[in-house]
Parts: structure tokens; C-alpha cells; sequence
């Protein structure tokens, strides 16, 4: 059996595909793309079978076909120069391996070629038919997320196109593709944490969102209305939580369409429904047992609520802030629609405020940028020209004037039951810092409400006129009368207010600790007594005592008072117990020196001399005097103190001269005086905290001048921190004290060393 021309066929074969058709293809390849202007469909393709790479490197790549094209081109060098069969196999199949094996490789060339022209033709071919193949293609790559990614891109590419160009005959294909994608991943989302898509849908949506308000949509409306809605991304039966990143690119949505009437429509239909359906307030359930061992009627499912609450309120800022940019870019018509739309009878408007309460929540939420958990209000709700840093207050108000117009539209609503009081005055915060707040929110809604009066074309246009001239009086004393009362509930909660023991527990502790911990400072200078003693010369009282603070510092819900725990402790312990202490070795000195930094040790020695038994106690030494101390012996006396006051100054005297301390309890009958408390064991420390707006406490009132008490809004309570410390010396004591001069401060004749009397 011969092989008859075998070599000539294959080779012109070959040359016949390396030499035209391959030029040809890879030329079409270039523009694979071009058609929809599109970044990733050519790396799809190069994903396709044989134009699929099985070799990358940093300078070169080899796809399967040119791989195949090489060894068929390889393989003609066996014809070329015949080789003996190895082995000296005489084989029919052995002695014509060299034309076999060319008839092979070009054969499997052949094969490839036609599949890769097939290839070729269909990513340059009908979208329909390319877009099937993608399609088909998707599910497949699931393990590849790569490979799906793009496939994912080119198909939004393909969408796109599809949208520019209203071909309707992509339309069926894409939404079906779409509501599967989006349901997936909805449905696969992990429950406990906020949904998010991939950030290719996200993208795909905006643009849409984008192309749609530049242009003319007249055939795929079904591909506009999910788009435009935000039925993808809200979905349309699964219940999932949005993620603030979903927030983010539906805001970026609306800014795109928010001057296209229509499209704006369709999202708040859309978002009606689903803030009716799949955001309803959840019921709150008992468990009777719990509530009757607790006594505490706390819900069960009480976490549930709260955070369907905070997904409720997320998704009404949203609204609201639109229609704050509806407002800002005069769309009044749509205004209209949004004020009035309902899908119920009698007419339900769950995106818009029930009544006073919501407005001035709202109000108070856009106005305060501490109220948003989100960010700022500027970042969250950028509107077109007030895209930039220092607008924010524009933006604002703005998004609070239409929650103000939604004011104004309270009193063009009819009741149709007797519990709807759409005008009746909101219901105010049990929380003192929120009472606050509203009444700035009060004033800034002034502003918003003069603004719009001021405008009659704005109330005009959407329908709200009549109604505001018919309510103008009540209208504009609302603010007036609101913050009056604002004002007596506040003052209301200040007066009956309780103290709480909460704070008082910490005020009595950081008292102790800070008490303690300045009578401990001088612990190595004075000697601890129980009795006192029998003979002394200069006994030195060192006491406590009270003061008035705000009563808001030690209540619950109302405005904190920064350090209320310490400051009086501090302050006790400054100037009543170390100043007493310093004050007390000031007035027992003896004798007094006045030195200069350059005699300084000098004198110090003479005035020790041999003594071993002496402390040298320092107060306020400056850094180079403790320096030259710590390099001399003399530091082995030196103890350092800290005390109120500008006294730079040593105190030498014997162990056996230090003063004697003595704590006595307070009488029983000035405890239940002044109803204080023992809070520390180590010395008698007292403490009280005594509400004096109260009738049973006007003894405590009336001890306070009317100036000190202040106005009755601002409410005082008597705090005390009482002990009683006496400094004894005895008579015969040697205690000197040095002052040491300053070259800023004038402090009399400075003494010679001759002048110092040692101990």
C-alpha cells in the first residue's frame, strides 16, 4: 500500500492556511469587540477553543492552534531529510511515519482552523447569537470566578450595546439571564450580614441608569423599568438587608435620573412596594414568663425590631434626601406625584412623614451631621453643581425645606380616623440632650419655613397654596408654640429628674482614690496619730467641704458634665490638703534663708552639718537645683513634694520634729445633718450628693446665697466631700526653711553663709 501524493496535499494545505486564511482570521480577530465597543469580549475569545493560550509568559504566549501550526510545520523536516527506521524496523507504518505524521498535524490543523474560523465568525456575527453563547457559557464558569468575571463584563457590554442601539431582540434573553443572576445571589447571601452584589452589576446598573436619561427608550422597556426602579437591586420576594454600598450606588442612580420625571416615578412606585412588603414593622411578642420573673415588659424579639427599625429609617433617609434634590432642581411635577402617590384606599403614604413627630425627626436627622451613622450628609447625598467640599450646608438645606414642605402638607390632609392628627404638636424626646437638639432643629425649620412662604410659586406648584393660605396663622406660630414647649419639658424632666446612683457610686469613688492618694503624697513627712497630742504649739485644721454643681451632671438622659467625678476632688485635694500641708511647714519654720543656686549646697551643709537624722523636703524645685541636689549626698535627705502655689523653698528639720496628722470621724449628729456617708475606712472621708430643688431638702437650699444657686433653668445639686485632718507641731522643734532666690521675682536680702545657724 502506497501513499500517493501525500506530501504535495499537505503541504499546500498548509501553506494554503499559514499563508492566507491565518492573516486573514487573526486581522478579524483585531476587531472582535469593536462592534460593542467592548474591553473584555477579545479575552473571552481568547478563552474559546483553539484560541485559548496553554503557554504565558512575560515576553510571550502560544495559544493552541499556533501550537498545532508549529509542529505541522516542524513535522515536514522528516520529509525533508529522511531518517533509517530505528532499530532497523522494517514496518509498513515505520517506513512511512514521516508522511503519516504530516497527514496527522495537518489534519488536526485543518480541524482547528475550520473551529476557530467558526469561533471567529460568531463573536463577529449576530448579537443573538452571540449573546446565547455567552449565556450558555456563564453557569459553566462558576468555578472559574476569573473567567466569569469577564464573561460577566462582556455581557454587560453586550446589554449596553443593546440599549443604545434598541435592539429589542436581545431584550428577552438579558432579563431572563439577569433576574436569575440577581436572584442567586440574593438567595445565597448570608442572612446576618447586609447584601453585596458584585461590583460589575453595580456598575451595569448605573450606566444603564446613565444611558437611559441621555436618550430616547422607546423599545426595551422592561430592561428600563428593573433598571430605572431598582428592582434588581432591591429584589422583588426575597428578604435580604441592603448593604451601605447598595445605598451608595442607588444614590448615584437617582442623581442620573433625577431630572427624568418618568424614571423617578418608577423608583418610588418600586420603593413603595417594597418598603410596604419587605420592610413592614415587626410585631413585638411577649414570653409572659420572662416578664413575670423580670418584671421588666421588655419585648422578646426585641433586637429584631431595633434592627428592622434602623433598616426602616436607612432606607426613608434615602427618600427623603431625594426629595430634597427633587426640590433643588425644580421638579415640581414629580414632587407632586410623590406627595400624593398611594396603591392603597384610604390612601397610605408610608415614605412620607404620619405626622409632626416624623417631620421634626427628620428635620433634626438632616440638620445634625452626629444624628447620621453613615457619614456625612454632603458625602452620602451629593446633588449636581453642590458636588464639592463646602456645600454641605446647601445640601442640607435643601433636603430639610422639602421635609418642611412635607410640614406644609400635613394641613392638607384629610383624617379618616379620629386618631390621625396630622397637625397636633409632635410628641417631644424623653432625652434632655435631644430636647436640645430640637430646639435648634426649631430655629433651623424657621429658616426652611420662611423660605418657602417666601416662595409662593414653590407651594404654588405643587399644589400646596390654598391649603397654607387657609392655615397661614397656625402655620406660622408652629414654631413658636413648639418651642414653648420644648422649653417647659425640658425644665419639666431637669426638676424631676432623680440623682442617679449610678454616678454617685463614681463620683465617690474617684473621690476616695484622689483623696487618698494626696494624703499618701505626704505619708514620709507626717506621723499618723490616733489621739492628739497633749502639748503642741501650732495645730493647723485641714477640712473638706461642698459646693454647688449643675444638677445635670448627676442625672441620667441629659447633658454630661466632663470630669463631674473628679473636679471637686481635685480641687479639695489641691488647695485644702496639700496647701494646708505646705501651709502648715511654712508657718512652723523657725528660722528662714533666702539662698541663691550658687551657695545653695554650700549652706545646705552648713546648716546639716553631721546630722543624719534630718529630711530635706523640697517644694516646687526647679531643674537645676534638683540636679545639683541628686548629685550630692544630700539627696539621700531629699524628699520632693508637689503643693499649690509659686513657694520654691527646703524645709530641714529632725525625724523626731515632723508635725503629727490626726483623722477624726465626724459627730453623729453632723452626719445625719448634713446626710452624708462614710465612703472610705482608711481615714473618715464623707461624701454626699443632695438634690436641693427638692421640698425636703430647703435647709440645704437655704444655706446657699440666691447668686451662687443661679436661675431656677438651672437647676443645682449640693455635692460634699467632708473629713476632718488636724496638723499638730510640737513646741520645742527646730525647723528651717530656705527659699531660694529667683532672678525674676523679688524676694528680699539674700543671706551670707555666715548668717546660717546649723541645727
Amino acid at each position: 500500500m502506497t501513499l500517493e501524493n501525500i506530501n504535495e496535499i499537505c503541504v499546500a494545505i498548509d501553506i494554503a492556511i499559514l499563508g492566507i486564511a491565518y492573516p486573514i482570521i487573526v486581522d478579524k480577530i483585531s476587531t472582535i469587540g469593536d462592534k460593542y465597543s467592548s474591553e473584555y469580549l477579545s479575552e473571552v475569545f481568547s478563552r474559546e477553543v483553539p484560541h485559548n493560550r496553554i503557554l504565558r509568559t512575560k515576553y510571550f504566549s502560544l495559544t493552541l492552534f499556533q501550537l498545532t501550526l508549529y509542529l505541522t510545520i516542524l513535522s515536514f523536516v522528516f520529509l525533508i531529510f529522511p531518517f533509517p527506521p530505528l532499530f532497523g524496523w522494517d514496518k509498513w507504518f515505520i517506513n512511512h511515519s514521516a508522511k503519516l505524521l504530516v497527514f496527522l498535524l495537518t489534519g488536526c490543523t485543518t480541524s482547528l482552523f475550520f473551529i476557530w474560523l467558526n469561533k471567529v465568525a460568531l463573536y463577529n456575527g449576530k448579537s443573538t447569537t452571540l449573546l446565547k453563547r455567552l449565556l450558555q457559557q456563564y453557569p459553566l464558569l462558576e468555578n472559574d470566578s476569573t473567567a466569569q468575571d469577564y464573561q460577566l463584563k462582556a455581557i454587560n457590554e453586550i446589554t449596553l450595546y443593546a440599549v443604545a442601539k434598541q435592539d429589542e431582540h436581545l431584550e428577552k434573553e438579558l432579563l431572563k439571564f439577569y433576574g436569575q443572576v440577581f436572584s442567586d445571589i440574593r438567595r445565597n447571601a448570608p442572612k446576618n450580614k447586609p447584601l453585596e452584589y458584585p461590583n460589575e452589576l453595580y456598575l451595569l446598573i448605573y450606566k444603564l441608569n446613565y444611558e437611559l436619561a441621555e436618550g430616547q427608550n422607546r423599545k426595551l422597556l422592561s430592561i428600563q423599568h428593573r433598571a430605572v426602579s431598582g428592582v434588581w437591586l432591591l429584589g422583588e420576594f426575597q428578604d435580604v438587608q441592603l448593604s451601605e454600598i447598595t445605598y451608595t450606588w442607588l444614590w448615584r442612580n437617582l442623581y442620573s435620573i433625577c431630572d427624568n420625571d418618568r424614571y423617578v416615578r418608577l423608583f418610588w412606585a418600586n420603593s413603595y412596594q417594597y418598603f410596604d412588603y419587605r420592610l413592614p414593622r415587626i410585631p413585638a411578642q411577649y414570653d409572659q414568663a420572662e416578664v413575670q420573673r423580670t418584671g421588666q415588659v421588655i419585648a422578646s424579639n426585641q433586637a429584631a425590631i431595633e434592627k428592622r427599625n434602623t433598616e426602616r429609617n436607612r432606607f426613608l433617609a434615602l427618600h427623603y434626601a431625594l426629595g430634597g434634590l427633587l426640590l433643588y432642581r425644580k421638579r415640581y411635577d414629580t414632587l407632586v406625584y410623590i406627595l400624593n402617590y398611594s396603591q392603597s384606599i384610604p390612601a397610605r403614604y408610608p415614605l412620607l412623614p404620619k405626622n409632626m413627630t416624623d417631620v421634626f425627626y427628620w428635620i433634626e436627622y438632616f440638620r445634625n451631621d452626629f444624628k447620621s451613622e453613615h457619614g456625612p450628609v454632603d458625602s452620602l447625598y451629593y446633588f449636581p453643581e453642590l458636588d464639592n467640599f463646602g456645600n454641605s450646608d446647601q445640601i442640607r438645606f435643601w433636603i430639610c425645606s422639602y421635609v418642611t414642605l412635607l410640614f406644609l402638607r400635613q394641613y392638607s390632609l384629610a383624617p379618616h380616623l379620629v386618631t390621625q392628627r396630622f397637625t397636633d404638636l409632635p410628641t417631644l424626646p424623653n432625652d434632655i440632650v435631644e430636647l436640645e437638639n430640637w430646639l435648634e432643629t426649631t430655629s433651623y425649620f424657621n429658616n426652611c419655613l420662611a423660605y418657602l412662604l417666601s416662595h409662593e410659586n414653590i407651594l404654588k406648584d405643587v399644589r400646596l397654596w390654598k391649603s397654607v393660605e387657609e392655615h397661614s396663622s397656625d402655620i406660622k406660630s408652629f414654631a413658636a408654640r413648639l418651642k414653648t414647649a420644648i422649653l417647659e419639658e425640658k425644665q419639666r424632666r431637669k426638676f424631676t429628674a432623680t440623682i442617679s446612683e449610678r454616678k454617685v457610686e463614681q463620683f465617690e469613688q474617684q473621690s476616695a482614690a484622689i483623696l487618698s492618694t494626696a494624703f499618701q503624697d505626704y505619708k514620709a513627712v507626717v506621723k499618723l496619730v490616733d489621739t492628739a497630742p497633749e502639748v503642741y504649739d501650732l495645730k493647723i485644721p485641714i477640712r473638706g467641704g461642698s459646693v454647688l454643681m449643675s444638677k445635670s451632671a448627676f442625672t441620667e438622659n441629659d447633658i454630661p458634665t466632663m470630669n463631674f467625678d473628679t473636679i471637686f476632688a481635685e480641687h479639695i485635694a489641691a488647695d485644702k490638703i496639700r496647701f494646708g500641708l505646705q501651709r502648715g511647714f511654712n508657718n512652723a519654720a523657725t528660722s528662714r534663708y533666702l539662698l541663691n543656686a550658687k551657695n545653695l549646697l554650700a549652706g545646705l551643709e552648713k546648716l546639716i552639718g553631721q546630722h543624719e537624722d534630718i529630711f530635706i523636703i523640697g517644694v516646687h524645685l526647679d531643674y537645676d537645683v534638683e540636679s545639683q541636689l541628686q548629685e550630692s549626698r544630700l539627696n539621700n535627705f531629699l524628699i520632693k513634694l508637689s503643693a499649690p502655689g509659686h513657694l520654691r523653698a527646703l524645709f530641714i528639720l529632725k525625724h523626731t520634729d515632723l508635725p503629727s496628722l490626726l483623722f477624726s470621724p465626724l459627730p453623729p449628729k453632723e452626719v445625719e445633718d448634713y446626710r452624708v456617708r462614710l465612703i472610705q475606712s482608711t481615714f473618715p472621708l464623707y461624701a454626699s450628693v443632695i438634690d436641693i430643688n427638692l421640698p425636703e431638702n430647703l435647709a440645704f437650699r437655704e444655706r446657699w446665697s440666691a447668686e451662687r444657686i443661679g436661675e431656677e433653668t438651672d437647676l443645682k445639686v449640693e455635692i460634699a466631700l467632708i473629713f476632718l485632718a488636724d496638723l499638730y507641731w510640737q513646741k520645742e522643734r527646730k525647723v528651717i526653711q530656705v527659699n531660694i532666690a529667683s532672678r525674676f521675682k523679688e524676694e528680699g536680702i539674700q543671706n551670707d553663709l555666715g548668717d546660717l545657724e546649723p541645727l
